[in-house]
């Protein structure tokens, strides 16, 4: 068979990484800036390099095709941008390997019977306007109405950003594509957790995704000075705000056995050492891959934080940002995949992803299916990420492996 190198896949990793990498090592690449054009415009030129016709979609989304323009493709992809000072490999990974994979075909000369298409999916992270899988939400067409009117830290519109980088935020439907053209979509990705290492084993293949619910709580208390304001009368939305991500913690431990919780972010208003907090914002992640546990836990969040704005004398109020509902992915493709493995002698893992991909998403218009790749100690979206080569050589050669059977078969 052949046989796909770790180094041509690392060449590309930290090529890309040159584009906003940060003192750490790591890499702060958020969508629609400068840093993102410019790495986009080398997965352009890769492409080019491979044969394949390139379009940009309305939503920025890169599609790559090699092959025949017409029936439908077998697709592969993953994201480009990243979180404040993330890792090299996290969603790039998914990207090189699919480059890799068609890489190699046009080496041997290989012309698929079925198309193949790389898509590289625009503001996967959500790192810059909140939210996440943008790309995939506006292909698919379940984009949430207030995404595009989102700013940034420094007030830019997600639909100004959209502009300044020559998309059209008043056309993102024509970005839509029909199920007819994909035949399946298969994604690579870092695990970005435990299970894979714990159990010793370098590649997963998913057949599920938990799915994630954003939202935000703004506590709104009174700013008064912090030595003349007496216990009983004070107004402290930190405190609101602290309470309620304790709270959060312990609705999760109830909901169910894969039902997690997260606030990882707060802001303080007016933020100064001696004054009480009038203002406190916080976020919220929960996620399950069951959802009917999961919607008992944001619901009883929500009432919770009710409670403790109640209890306080607070002004409260709920932001919705995203709620996507978890998936299954395709179990043919799964099974391909494992039997494939088998026949390569490559030992994985089928197993649940806790973390939101594109992939689910992909759901609603093709057959879907993901492969981990073993995070060293757990660790994602910082500069200490790292997967080892010989794990993304078999991650990438199983890919390929199953990408000749769908293509070709």
């Amino acid at each position: 068979m052949a046989r796909l190198s770790y180094q041509v896949i690392g060449t590309m990793l930290q090529a890309l990484a040159d584009y906003g990498r940060t003192p750490e090592g790591g890499v702060t690449r958020y969508s629609f800036t400068d840093e993102d054009a410019k790495a986009r415009e080398l997965v352009i030129k890769w492409m080019k390099q491979c044969d394949m016709s390139v379009r940009i979609d309305q939503a920025g989304n890169i599609i790559g095709r090699y092959g025949s323009e017409d029936g439908p493709a077998v697709a592969m992809g993953s994201h480009i941008d990243s979180v404040p000072n993330g890792g090299i490999f996290d969603g790039p990974l998914g990207v090189t390997i699919a480059l890799a994979v068609v890489k190699k075909m046009h080496e041997l000369g290989i012309k698929p019977k079925i198309p193949l298409e790389v898509i590289v999916f625009s503001d996967e992270e959500g790192a810059r306007f909140g939210g996440g899988l943008f790309g995939s939400k506006v292909m698919t067409g379940i984009l949430e109405e207030q995404t595009i009117s989102r700013t940034d830290a420094n007030g830019i519109s997600a639909a100004q950003a959209l502009r300044a980088s020559g998309h059209d935020p008043e056309n993102l439907d024509q970005a839509k594509r029909d199920p007819s053209e994909l035949k399946a979509y298969l994604e690579v990705h870092i695990e970005q957790a435990h299970v894979l290492e714990s159990n010793e084993t370098g590649v997963g293949i998913v057949k599920g995704i938990a799915g994630p619910v954003h939202f935000l709580a703004e506590f709104s208390g009174r700013a008064d000075h912090a030595g003349a304001t007496p216990m009983t009368m004070r107004k402290d939305a930190l405190l609101g705000a602290c309470e309620a991500a304790l709270a959060a913690e312990e609705i999760a431990s109830r909901a169910g056995d894969t039902t997690v919780a997260t606030v990882g972010k707060m802001e303080v208003s007016p933020g100064a050492t001696n004054v009480i907090a009038g203002k406190a914002l916080i976020s919220f992640d929960i996620r399950d891959i069951n959802l009917t546990d999961r919607e008992w836990a944001v619901m009883e969040v929500k009432q919770e934080l009710q409670e403790i704005a109640k209890k306080r004398d607070l002004g409260l109020d709920i932001i919705e940002l995203s709620s996507v509902p978890p998936v299954q992915l395709n179990s043919n493709l799964v099974h391909l995949c494992e039997t494939t493995a088998a026949e390569l002698g490559i030992k994985t893992l089928t197993m649940i992803s806790g973390a939101a991909h594109d992939a689910m998403n992909m759901t609603l218009l093709t057959d879907v299916v993901m492969l981990f790749v073993r995070s060293k100690d757990g660790l994602s979206h910082c500069p200490e990420e790292y997967s080892y080569p010989d794990d993304i050589e078999d991650a990438a050669n199983l890919l390929y492996e199953v990408v000749m059977k769908l293509s070709n078969g």
